[in-house]
């Protein structure tokens, strides 16, 4: 009688398919859970997470009640969170990484980027 050993891959706790397997996308994943935890009581926010690319950084877009707002900037380069100063603009100060444990999760309050202490 042939036996077959298969070879089994333990994944992270935090895996659920391909795509979260990047940083970004599971940042994103957060932020969805902090948006719809925030808004759970409101059936009439349908929030809306979505994530755009732009050269240096890329701009986490928060849309509630119609309305966008920009959530969060995260740099390409290093996946440091940024506070958003505007629309298309960073403020000063890095307040997170997308590559700690949490996968940036410490770095957000209930609406957005937690300020500088």
């Amino acid at each position: 009688m042939n036996t077959t050993t298969q070879n089994t891959v333990t994944l992270p706790s935090w895996y659920t398919g391909s795509d979260l397997v990047n940083p970004i996308n599971r940042y994103e994943e957060v932020v969805k859970q902090r948006v719809a935890e925030t808004y759970k009581d409101s059936p009439t926010a349908y929030p809306k997470v979505e994530v755009t690319e732009g050269p240096k950084n890329w701009k986490i877009i928060v849309t509630t009640f119609g309305q966008r707002s920009v959530h969060s900037f995260v740099e390409r380069a290093t996946g440091n969170i940024l506070k958003p100063a505007g629309w298309n603009a960073p403020a000063k100060g890095v307040r997170g990484n997308i590559n700690d444990p949490d996968d940036g999760a410490s770095a957000l309050d209930a609406y957005g980027v937690r300020y500088l202490r």
